[in-house]
């Protein structure tokens, strides 16, 4: 645990492209933080073992490895925010991970920035970059076309499990969706969260599920483009 904390924090700020994996400890290093303190605040857990717990558990969601050492769900509902919010983001790019994946929250985070700037500058130049890098337009475009898709896709699942047969509440409606999307694992809530499992769900909501997990393990514009007719024209 040591020696992971230390290259996170030699590595915290230094911002080079190359090293993808520092955006993805970076975000451990934040989540894990925030969720074992709060923990330790909230539940009097002695710090080193709610730190070692949620290290664990959101180094889990966020590499969607998909194991658990507690039910995290029961630390308070920001440990559980955390959490939601965590499966979305995935590992680093090139890994093997789930999730949206690091570099492209970075790189939409500076394209907001550079669309606000250029509102009160309209005539001025700026480049959306990572790192040191400049990002071309055409990275732009598929960066925000494949948020775009993956945020509707979780909609629309959400939609479809909260007014199926089952009618799901909202927690596990928009969490099994996004878990099963980011090939996390555990969701949140007492059906599908992490100490519980999929088994009690029926036919209908698990086909939803797999076409989603599906569609994220294929990193979603993949699938799309089958259904779009000048695929198959050219």
């Amino acid at each position: 645990r040591g020696v992971v904390v230390r290259y996170v924090l030699m590595h915290l700020g230094r911002g080079e492209p190359h090293l993808h994996a520092t955006y993805a400890f970076n975000a451990v290093a934040a989540f894990a933080l925030a969720g074992g303190i709060y923990n330790h605040l909230q539940n009097d857990i002695a710090l080193p073992i709610a730190l070692t717990h949620s290290f664990f558990n959101f180094t889990s969601i966020l590499s969607t490895t998909g194991f658990a050492s507690e039910d995290y769900t029961l630390w308070g509902p920001f440990a559980v925010t955390a959490a939601f919010f965590a499966t979305f983001m995935g590992g680093c790019s090139g890994s093997t991970a789930g999730g949206i994946k690091a570099y492209r929250f970075i790189i939409l985070f500076n394209l907001i920035v550079t669309g606000l700037k250029k509102l009160i500058y309209p005539n001025a130049v700026y480049s959306v970059r990572y790192g040191k890098q400049t990002v071309d337009a055409e990275t732009q475009r598929a960066v925000f076309l494949f948020f775009s898709a993956y945020i509707f896709i979780w909609v629309i699942g959400s939609m479809a499990m909260a007014t199926g047969l089952a009618g799901y509440e909202f927690a596990t409606a928009t969490s099994s969706v996004i878990t099963a999307l980011s090939n996390v694992g555990p969701g949140i809530g007492p059906l599908i969260g992490p100490v519980g499992n999929f088994a009690m769900m029926n036919d209908p909501e698990l086909y939803v599920l797999s076409l989603a997990m599906l569609l994220g393990r294929l990193e979603v514009l993949t699938m799309l483009v089958l259904l779009v007719p000048i695929f198959w024209r050219s």
